[in-house]
């Protein structure tokens, strides 16, 4: 059975060019029919975004669940990042992650009965990024399950963020160019899953999809077999 994760920076709902771009996203989103989705920079009520929860508009519009996790205030409302899904966790989680540099980041974590889904938005601050790794392994792992961890971890293939996340994860997003959506230079944006089970899904693929405009990111999808 194949299984889809995607991993989409929707950037408070906005494409490239600054303007409302929700329900173009939605129809990505929908096109790639995945199973989760790790969305970042999601607007909760704020006044930017016209007091739109687009977590749950998200949800609404692909016939998904949607879960919420609160990173900071602002405008009026919050700004954090979100998961959906085709099946309801049967437990979540939010957890406050190191970030003295930089904006509060959190991990949000989805239980399955077969898996964990996490997600998250790193900091722009590499020692934070680096705190932030050891906070969300000892959080998650060791596992019985297999976890995912998905999301735009603001660092580059081969830098000391990744190989950090390398001890204890195996990509399986590839390294593809993500940002900036027109013309990519760099991937940031990555699905990964513990390496005590990493050779459970030696059968999966992934792609950057070619979406230039609905938002400053290219959305990242992996497919497993389980």
């Amino acid at each position: 059975m194949e299984f889809r994760i995607l991993s989409y920076n929707v950037r408070a709902g906005r494409g490239l060019d600054g303007s409302p771009a929700l329900d173009r996203q939605a129809a990505v989103i929908r096109a790639l029919a995945p199973d989760v989705v790790a969305l970042q920079e999601v607007d909760r009520c704020t006044q930017r975004s016209g007091g739109i929860d687009q977590a749950a508009a998200l949800a609404e519009s692909t016939g998904m669940h949607a879960v919420f996790a609160r990173a900071i205030d602002f405008e009026g409302g919050t700004y954090g990042i979100a998961v959906l899904s085709l099946k309801a966790p049967r437990a979540t989680r939010t957890v406050p992650l190191p970030s003295p540099h930089d904006e509060d980041r959190v991990l949000l974590a989805a239980d399955f009965d077969d898996f964990t889904f996490a997600a998250t938005h790193l900091s722009l601050d590499e020692a934070d990024r680096l705190d932030a790794i050891d906070r969300i392994e000892a959080e998650l792992l060791p596992s019985d399950k297999p976890v995912f961890l998905a999301g735009d971890w603001n660092a580059v293939p081969g830098d000391t963020t990744l190989r950090r996340v390398g001890r204890s994860f195996r990509l399986l997003s590839g390294t593809a160019p993500t940002f900036p959506a027109d013309a990519p230079v760099k991937c940031i944006d990555y699905v990964a899953v513990d390496r005590a089970h990493a050779p459970l899904f030696a059968k999966s693929a992934s792609h950057v999809v070619d979406e230039p405009a609905a938002s400053d990111h290219r959305p990242v999808l992996v497919c497993v077999e389980l």
